[in-house]
């Protein structure tokens, strides 16, 4: 490894650092705003988004380091398989909060504590990001 890779590797370190501060600390006000309005709906949806704005953000520096050997294509039963039952998981928190609650989900909100959708943000973020790109054959 040389050290255009490692100037690279500390520049993403640097910038996931900043982003898990700084959605951290946006998180911590929406919560806090949430509680005082009553009004969960923006918080839960910023809650849901940033873990999978984190996992696109984890699968960036590889996609780029790789880019001359894989070619443009969507790997759907990678997405199938993977990213849409996370995203079931990752989007159960809101589903309790809209007009479709009357149709509960297999898996309800309430058997889940914050970290399952958290991690399975993470993984479809990840996995959108991972399917787009195929290896050459």
């Amino acid at each position: 490894m040389n050290v255009k890779h490692a100037l690279f590797y500390l520049g993403w370190t640097i910038g996931i650092g900043v982003l898990l501060f700084q959605g951290g600390l946006l998180l911590y006000r929406m919560k806090y705003n949430s509680m005082m309005t009553y009004e969960h709906l923006p918080y839960l949806i910023a809650f849901t988004l940033f873990p999978i704005i984190l996992g696109i953000s984890l699968r960036i520096p590889s996609i780029w380091l790789r880019r001359n050997n894989t070619k443009w294509g969507f790997d759907w039963v990678k997405f199938v398989f993977v990213g849409v039952p996370a995203a079931y998981v990752t989007f159960s928190m809101i589903w309790a909060l809209t007009p479709l609650n009357q149709y509960p989900p297999l898996i309800h909100s309430g058997f889940l504590n914050q970290d399952i959708p958290t991690l399975a943000g993470v993984v479809l973020g990840y996995i959108l990001l991972d399917s787009l790109r195929v290896p050459k054959e």
